[in-house]
């Protein structure tokens, strides 16, 4: 799940949240006669180094950890061996493939770029793509947002949300590290106004002296001034701005149409689903939104919470059946008796344990809300039934 309003985080009890350990592994640098290195192909399409056994004789290169904020974790150790390596692999020197990651043709483990190129910085999950993941106050179980930086012209720093002393002094180094390498940054782009996207925006607007963009309706919604109002389609270098309602009003995608890269900010999370909050979110234009991106076909897309997402199109069809799952279960509620919200809740939601079905209350009336616009239901007095015509 992602973030929800504060007022209904201050009305629940948010778990305690138990980060899973690293996975140990070891990878390997295998070079034949020409200095080209043995690479795999994982099913997704990603290049990895192989797994390195136990018994080679190998020497260690370096240790690459997961970045804060991804659910799934690992302790990756780099060895460099003379032996021979395993069959069926793809041979590719490290400049061949450093070329092809930069283009676009070619995605690399996190770790493997780092053993190839150790002037990388941060966190490199893409060419131009860096991930700077923060503490923030979200919903488990998300322990951090991720911001981005995306350069190719655009040089934008997406959704800082860590508030605190630290997260903004580890941005703020993080950024001027990057500057120097890559050239300067034009903004600070936000894809909605939740807090744990935008709590250390105004801040870190003043220390690194970057404008701050956002859609009109993020900018009603703010405590502090939009310098630039984006719009549906506006271009920024090689990403172009996609407005995609339904989570928040004033919801923004950025879409890099030649490598299909999407930021897709909270559309989808890694673990979990969306929370759509009646008090600011819509169902109807929810599901339109992730129907548009899925028609995009991307190739990877970065969520705001969790690791990137390499089946995205499958994902975009998981999300939108997941959602017509649930509607259908509340349909199968409705009867010609008017019920009460936490009737059709408890029915509808068995599923989901009793100590969270508040917050399975504001996914029913989403969805409740979304059937009496389409004629499918009726609320009288915040009681629902069936609808006539439906």
């Amino acid at each position: 799940m992602s973030e929800f309003p504060q007022r209904l985080r201050d009305a629940g009890t948010v778990p305690y949240v138990v980060v899973p350990p690293a996975r140990g592994r070891t990878r390997g640098v295998f070079l034949d006669d020409h200095g080209r290195i043995a690479w795999n192909q994982n099913d997704s399409g990603v290049y990895e180094l192989p797994p390195l056994e136990p018994r080679y004789d190998a020497s260690k290169i370096g240790l690459v950890e997961t970045p804060p904020g991804f659910s799934i974790r690992w302790k990756t150790t780099v060895f460099r061996t003379d032996e021979s390596a395993p069959a069926d692999v793809v041979w590719l020197s490290a400049s061949e493939m450093m070329t092809q990651w930069r283009s676009g043709e070619a995605l690399v483990e996190p770790y493997a770029l780092c053993a190839l190129d150790s002037r990388l910085q941060g966190h490199p999950i893409a060419h131009g793509v860096w991930n700077v993941p923060m503490r923030t106050q979200t919903l488990p179980p998300a322990t951090h947002t991720n911001g981005y930086i995306v350069g190719e012209g655009a040089g934008l720093l997406i959704d800082p949300g860590g508030a605190g002393p630290d997260e903004i002094e580890s941005v703020v180094a993080f950024v001027r590290q990057w500057v120097v390498r890559n050239g300067s940054l034009s903004a600070i782009f936000l894809t909605h106004h939740h807090m744990d996207h935008v709590s250390g925006a105004m801040e870190l607007s003043q220390r690194l002296e970057l404008p701050i963009w956002a859609h009109e309706e993020t900018a009603a919604r703010v405590a502090f001034s939009i310098n630039r109002v984006v719009t549906d389609g506006d271009r920024f270098g090689a990403w172009q701005a996609i407005h995609t309602p339904g989570h928040a009003t004033g919801h923004l995608c950025l879409w890099h149409a030649d490598r299909k890269l999407l930021m897709a900010g909270d559309m989808m999370a890694s673990v979990g689903t969306i929370v759509i909050d009646p008090s600011d979110g819509d169902m109807q234009a929810y599901l339109a939104s992730l129907r548009q991106l899925r028609d995009l076909a991307p190739r990877v897309l970065y969520p705001a919470h969790g690791e990137p997402i390499l089946d995205p199109v499958q994902r975009l069809d998981g999300y939108v059946a997941h959602r017509l799952w649930r509607e259908a279960q509340i349909v199968s509620v409705l009867t010609d008796t008017a019920q009460s919200l936490e009737t059709i809740t408890e029915t509808a939601y068995t599923d989901v344990p009793e100590a969270i079905h508040w917050l399975a209350q504001r996914q029913a009336l989403a969805h409740l809300n979304m059937l009496v616009e389409t004629g499918r239901a009726r609320c009288v007095d915040d009681q629902w039934s069936t609808s006539p015509d439906g």
